[in-house]
Formats: C-alpha cells, sequence, structure tokens
C-alpha cells in the first residue's frame, strides 16, 4: 500500500530504522521507535499511523520523552480524524504524567488541552473552564511558556476581548 506521497510502506520502515540508526537508537527502544514510526507514516498519509502512535504511547512507560512525543502526534491525528474526545485524553495524560516535574512543560500540555478541547463543542465547555483558570493564573507566571500565549490569545479573541488578545498576541511575538 502507498501513501499519498507515493511512499509504500516497506520504503518508510527502511528510513525510519536507517533514521533510528543514525541518531543512535537501538531497533529494541520499541517506544521511540514506533514514535519515529508512527509520526513518518502520519506525514506520509499511510493508514496504520495512528495505530503506532497509540502503541508508541502505550509503550512509552516512564519515557517521558516519548510519551510527549506520542501524545503530541497522535493528539493532532486524533482532532484531525474528528476525535477531539481521543485527542484531549491523551493530553490529560501527558499533564498527568509531567506533574510538578516541568511547570513548562506542564502549562504547555494545558494550553494543548483547550486549543484542541475548543475546537469540538463536546469537549469546548471544559476547555473553556481550563482556558480561563490558565487566564486567571498568567498573572503568577513571569515567563509563561509561549503555547499558553498564544492558546490565550486565540480564548481572548473568541471571547471578544480584542484588547487584551493584542497584548498577549505582542507578548507570543516578542518570546525567544
Amino acid at each position: 500500500m502507498e501513501g499519498p506521497a507515493g511512499i509504500g510502506k516497506s520504503e518508510l520502515l527502511a528510513a525510519v530504522r536507517a533514521n533510528a540508526q543514525a541518531h543512535g537508537f537501538e531497533w529494541g527502544e520499541r517506544a521511540a521507535l514506533l514514535l519515529m514510526l508512527g509520526t513518518a507514516e502520519w506525514r506520509a498519509g499511510q493508514p496504520d499511523a495512528i495505530a503506532h502512535l497509540e502503541q508508541a504511547l502505550a509503550a512509552a512507560g516512564d519515557d517521558l520523552g516519548t510519551l510527549i512525543g506520542a501524545s503530541t502526534v497522535l493528539a493532532l491525528a486524533y482532532n484531525v480524524t474528528d476525535r477531539a474526545e481521543g485527542a484531549v485524553e491523551v493530553l490529560e495524560q501527558a499533564l498527568a504524567a509531567v506533574g510538578d516535574t516541568n511547570a513548562a512543560l506542564a502549562l504547555t500540555a494545558e494550553a494543548g488541552i483547550v486549543l484542541v478541547g475548543l475546537m469540538n463543542e463536546r469537549t469546548a465547555p471544559a476547555a473553556l473552564r481550563r482556558a480561563e483558570g490558565l487566564r486567571g493564573r498568567l498573572r503568577t507566571m513571569a515567563n509563561p511558556p509561549v503555547h499558553v500565549l498564544v492558546m490565550l490569545t486565540s480564548y481572548a479573541a473568541r471571547m471578544n476581548r480584542a484588547a487584551e488578545a493584542r497584548e498577549l498576541a505582542e507578548r507570543a511575538v516578542a518570546c525567544e
């Protein structure tokens, strides 16, 4: 089977294996390799992409980098395929895994939950509550992650707070 880019499954798998070896991965590092494979498949339009991303997430265990990577790409795939609840769920799982270990990463995960959640009528009410909570916490953040500023810009615009949206957008652009 070929994807829209004309890439066959065997060629894609060979490319992922070569890329993994070039980056020092052992073929036995299942979760990270499934993440690479699923991401490559998603970009190539391959039908097994979501299944491999789900397997990467399940196999990630305590590997926070792989768990966050798999959650992010899988949330995108779920959102694009009209499964917003699944997207929110995997981002919630990532947020729980991060916990208190990395405040900026936790805030970025929360911002992702809001952005994905706002795209669907079933998940929007909870996303709006979370956005308002993040808006309230913004004052306590010395240097909020750019993703939080972008999400809050979108939220302010959606709520018809143009001056606030403009200020947040300027802060996001000023981030390095």
